[in-house]
Formats: structure tokens, sequence, C-alpha cells
């Protein structure tokens, strides 16, 4: 694979780098270039640094570099190409992306290498995220909401993955009544098992999901979110441009009627996740700037309708979220990156004065939060503590863009324990350091 991508990256340096159109096909075989660089003075207990959201990318001792190159072809307006190579530290060149595709106006389906984001969070997904690196996806979804009679419209996604460890189904309902909100249905199935077409009705359903030993015993998890989106405030308040505020409900495991083990309707729904999480989220943009607000957690039992927890085990905490198929890609979460036992706060603000834009932006993260003794779970007192204050500036000129980045993290508690389901936490334990970076990038189509 390396030396493929090492001859397609030799090619695109003689390729016409602004393409070719024309009025059935176009060939941009090099979009855009962007090359960074980053200064990580690493610590004992923290030899790299992980982004976030960022296809699995992460930063060892020293300097780092990163060259890009992204590129598309597209056939009558309705078959695409699209690419994305990445040369980290000079010596190690692969795909970030690489995929085709059909789509028109109403439907489009994908296939190829690439990472895929379930619900409306800005700073971490449940259920799905660009966390981990990419792996290989079969993709379909609308490309506008269709419309039921007398019920209103709706769009639809679905999700089939190949990881290295486990496969991945995956898909989302959304329902918008009206244009300011939206009402969505979230599923993942992590599962190991070679299953033929027409069992798959079982795999989804998960009736026959919490019995030991079964066939269709997977590793699943769901939510359903609400969305208000605020486009419909600029007509009263003209500075509001757009946005959202948002909220998310979601279980790693569930109680239901249809379920074996169960057969009890439960609250006025018919079910009840066990373990719970929670994700909360704002988002208003400006005319000039963007305010970003989220807070999630994946370790408290408080169930919206019905507290399936009481008289068992489980106390006031769950250490089961990503455990049972590790939710894991080349050692990145490929949900939530704060992980199991967790909580995560994030605040940006961005603003684009005249002559150049900044964005601050502050992390706190918290893990280990409930530590066990045989199944019955409490609250740890000194979970391990990640704090990050960070400044981003950038500067456009034409087609060319600059950024300058700082970024301070702090840790206490320090979990010294190396796999990343599992904690060690040492108490009063304290690292810092500071992270310096570049980018540029330049656009060479239009």
């Amino acid at each position: 694979m390396k030396f493929l991508t090492k001859i397609i990256l030799s090619l695109l340096i003689y390729i016409n780098c602004y393409g070719s159109d024309n009025n059935w096909y176009e060939l941009k075989p090099l979009k855009n270039v962007s090359f960074r660089t980053f200064f990580y003075p690493a610590v004992k207990y923290y030899p790299y640094y992980k982004f976030y959201n960022s296809y699995g990318e992460f930063l060892k001792n020293g300097w780092n570099s990163f060259l890009q190159l992204n590129g598309s072809a597209s056939l009558i307006e309705k078959f695409y190409f699209n690419y994305r190579i990445q040369l980290q530290n000079f010596d190690n060149v692969y795909f970030q992306n690489l995929n085709i595709s059909y789509r028109d106006k109403s439907v489009s389906l994908m296939y190829g290498l690439d990472s895929v984001w379930l619900g409306n969070g800005y700073h971490g997904s449940l259920l799905l995220s660009n966390n981990s690196t990419p792996f290989k996806i079969l993709k379909f979804q609308t490309e506008k909401p269709f419309y039921i009679p007398f019920v209103g419209r709706f769009t639809y996604r679905f999700i089939h993955g190949w990881l290295d460890n486990f496969k991945l189904l995956a898909h989302r309902v959304s329902y918008l009544p009206f244009n300011w909100i939206e009402f969505g249905v979230n599923q993942t199935v992590a599962y190991q098992q070679n299953y033929k077409l027409w069992e798959f009705f079982k795999v989804f359903s998960a009736a026959e999901e919490n019995i030991p030993g079964q066939k269709f015993d997977n590793d699943q998890r769901a939510s359903f979110d609400i969305a208000l989106h605020l486009e419909f405030l600029n007509s009263y308040i003209p500075f509001i441009t757009g946005g959202k505020i948002y909220y998310e409900y979601a279980g790693e495991d569930l109680f239901a009627w249809w379920q074996k083990e169960d057969k009890v309707w439960i609250g006025p729904l018919g079910f009840e996740f066990f373990d719970p999480a929670y994700s909360y989220g704002l988002q208003i943009d400006f005319l000039r700037s963007r305010f970003c607000l989220e807070y999630s957690q994946n370790y408290k039992i408080q169930n919206i309708f019905r507290n399936v927890h009481v008289g068992t085990s489980y106390q006031n905490l769950t250490k089961k979220w990503y455990r049972k198929v590790p939710f894991i890609q080349n050692e990145f979460f490929v949900g939530h990156h704060m992980g199991s036992e967790s909580d995560d706060f994030y605040l940006e603000y961005y603003h684009l004065f005249k002559y150049f834009g900044l964005k601050f932006f502050y992390h706190h993260e918290r893990h280990g939060l409930a530590s066990s003794y045989g199944n019955v779970y409490k609250a740890n007192s000194y979970p391990e503590t990640f704090t990050q204050i960070g400044f981003e500036i950038n500067k456009n000129f034409d087609k060319l863009n600059i950024a300058l980045l700082f970024i301070s993290n702090d840790y206490l508690n320090i979990d010294v324990n190396k796999e990343l389901l599992d904690y060690l936490i040492i108490k009063d334990l304290h690292e810092s350091n500071s992270i310096f970076g570049i980018k540029i990038l330049y656009s060479l189509s239009e």
C-alpha cells in the first residue's frame, strides 16, 4: 500500500495542478496542498499527543510535520472520486481518504477509505466520530429530505465499516417536522461474526443482544437526539446567522420489551437505556464570529423515563462504554475521544477581525471517574484530569492561508496504564507541556 501511495504521489507532481475541465467531466488532481509542523515536548507519561477528531493523527517528541494533498474528479456530475494523501514526518506516506461515489439530487452511495460522524456533536460524538484512523466504508444516504404525506420530512444514512478488529453497522434517521427542529435516532453495532444477509434484521433488532453465547450477542449503542436550528433567529436578530442547540441521550445497553431476556414494556417508549450517556451543546454563528459550548459524559446512571438500575448492583456509575468489543482503531477511540468512564467540556470562540482571524479554545476532560470492586461501581475521588487552553491566529492571502497555533496542556492524577480502557491512576502526579504549530494551506482550484 505504501509503494502504491508513493507512485500516485509522484504522478501527481507531474500532472497539471489545475486539472482539466470539460462539459461532461472535471479533473482536479491537486485541489489544495497543506503543510503543518508542530513542536511537541513529550513528558514521561505522554510520549504521544493525539489530535482529537483528526483521523488518527498524533505527535511524538520533537518536531512533527504533515504534508497533505487533496484532489478529486467527477463524471457527468454524478460519479465522483476523491483522495487525500498525507506524508507524515517525510517517512510515512498513507491515504487519509480514497473513495468513489455516485451522487444525484436525491441520494448518494460511497465506497472507500473514509470516516463518518454520527449526530450533532461538535467536539465529540458518542456513537461514531472521525477521531480514529479512517477505515473501509460503504455508505448510503439521502442528499435531501424525502417527504411522507401528513407526517413530514425525513433523512436517512446507512454505514457499513470494516475495521482492523471488528465490523461496524451504523445508521441514522432524522425527522424534520419544521425547518428549525430535527429529531434523530442513531444506532451502531460492532460485530465480529459472519452473518447471512437475511440475518441482519436480528442484528439490528437486538432481540438476542444480551443472551451470552448466542449468535446475535453483539456490542450495540443507540441514541436519540434533538436539535433546534437557529437560522430562523436571523429574521429577529440580524447579527445571528445560524447555529444550533442540541441534546443527545445514548445507551450502551438496553432494557426493552422486544428483548428475550426482558419482555416488559417500560416507560412511554417501551424501552430504557442501561448505562446512559449524554451530550449537550450550543453553537451560535454571528456575522464575523462563532461560539461553541459542549459537555458530554458517559459514567452516570440517570435515566430519563424510569430508573432501570433499581435493585441491581450497578449503584451509581457504569464502566461499560466502548468495552465489550473494544471500540478502538489503531489506538484511537472510534466513538468519543474521551473514552470510557469520562466526561468532557469544551468551549471555543472564533472572531474574524479586519486583517486576521483569532480562535480561543478551552478543553477540560476527566478519565477513570468510576472505580469498581466486582460489579459494584463507585465514584473515583481522584480521576485523571486533562486541561487544555489554546489559541490560533490565521491570515488569508487570496488562495493562501497561514495559521499559528499554541496549546498548553496540564495533566493531574495521571493514568500510568497504557491500555486505553483500563486505568491505574496515581494521585497528585502532575505533568504539563505546550505545543507550538504552523499551518499553511494553498488552494490551487477555484
